[in-house]
């Protein structure tokens, strides 16, 4: 499942901190049904594995949890719930009709990239409305949302090199996602020539964050381009780690089989970050490698009291005048802010643990539908309905 990124959101959210710590760091039941033309024998259907038995009884309390979010008063929140209701079809069309009139342009912005993925026919007019929106990336969703819908966008197709084209990161990853996500004749072309537009404002940390968007949307339409799996690959090997954890992302989402035994290595390497070894362990599941269970199990449970670990191991060895080390002393103070890298750390573990065969995985990421924290919620939700609709 493709995750999209809110459009206002930053990308690189809780980064100053959260980098330097990783600097350290729907299937029902089986039944018997009468066969027929052999004397009224009853052939019983493959019996469902435990796996599968686990998730089906989560299955009603993932849907709830859903539901909720969808009206939260916190936006990220409802722009997920949109994400994880693509596995709910029955559901779907209603959640993202109602999205479209969301307050907020990352809920717009989410609900009409589903509506897209899922091509829902009959919201495709719905969406073409929006191609009027006060935010760009909202206009760029909604014509491709129409276009994948199969109504005709003429002239309005043009916005999406024109965000290509922008001077703003946030506008143009999302240019580059819709892009890669619509496909069609001369997308890798398009997309290979705006990759290498100059950007002299932009820090140079989004800018490699950029050139990940940007090859995932490449190599989604073109998996054997070797320039940007050769982007792809150095960029977990990066020295900045926020671009580390997105690199093994678009590895899993890529499929990457290249790198398998390398992130087996990493993964096993307990001086690499809690963050950096689940994202690891998360890519190793989407490839069909089962290596990366442990650190998602420890990752499943990490804490506010792991977060304040880290940061105190941190000062222990590097107490200095730095700004990394007065970062750490900030997140020492606040409770809130470790609390919520512990639930990132937390939610990433559950859509890696949803990737694996195995029941005690599967028993895990059902625990965690009542975890204290929302977000960490919503994501057990998703990972739930992802695995079942498999």
């Amino acid at each position: 499942m493709t995750r999209h990124r809110n459009p206002l959101e930053n990308p690189l959210a809780h980064a100053a901190v959260a980098a330097v710590l990783i600097g350290l760091p729907f299937a029902g039941s089986a039944t018997a049904q009468a066969a027929e033309g052999n004397g009224g024998a009853v052939n019983a259907q493959p019996a469902v594995s435990p796996r599968a038995a686990v998730f089906a009884e989560a299955r009603e309390q993932a849907v709830q949890i859903v539901l909720d979010a969808s009206r939260s008063d916190d936006a990220r929140e409802r722009a997920a719930a949109i994400e994880a209701i693509q596995h709910v079809p029955d559901r779907a069309q209603t959640m993202a009709l109602l999205a479209l009139e969301d307050d907020n342009p990352g809920v717009r912005f989410a609900a009409l990239v589903t509506i897209g993925q899922l091509e829902l026919e009959g919201l495709g007019t719905a969406a073409l409305d929006l191609a009027y929106d006060d935010n760009i990336s909202v206009r760029g969703a909604a014509v491709f949302a129409a276009q994948r819908c199969g109504v005709d966008v003429g002239p309005q197709l043009s916005i999406l090199p024109r965000m290509l084209a922008s001077q703003t990161p946030g506008v143009r990853g999302n240019g580059a996602m819709l892009v890669g996500l619509l496909g069609g004749e001369g997308a890798v072309d398009m997309l290979e020539e705006m990759v290498a537009m100059p950007m002299p404002r932009v820090d140079p940390t989004e800018r490699i964050w950029l050139q990940l968007q940007f090859a995932e949307a490449m190599l989604r339409l073109d998996p054997d381009n070797q320039d940007m799996l050769g982007v792809l690959r150095s960029s977990v090997y990066s020295t900045i780690d926020d671009v580390r954890v997105l690199a093994l992302h678009v590895v899993g989402e890529v499929g990457d089989r290249s790198m398998i035994a390398p992130l087996e290595s990493l993964v096993a390497d307990d001086n690499d970050p809690i963050q950096i070894r689940v994202a690891g362990g998360r890519a190793l599941a989407q490839m069909g490698s089962a290596n990366g269970r442990p650190v998602l199990m420890t990752g499943s449970s990490y804490s506010s009291a792991d977060v304040l670990d880290d940061a105190t191991d941190y000062l222990r060895s590097r107490n200095n005048n730095s700004r990394e080390a007065e970062l750490m002393r900030q997140l020492i103070r606040d409770t809130t802010l470790q609390a919520d890298i512990a639930a990132d750390v937390r939610a990433q573990s559950a859509f890696g643990l949803g990737e694996l065969d195995d029941v005690a995985s599967a028993r895990q990421l059902a625990s965690m539908l009542d975890d204290p924290h929302p977000i960490v919620r919503l994501a057990a939700a998703a990972a739930v309905l992802d695995a079942q609709s498999d």
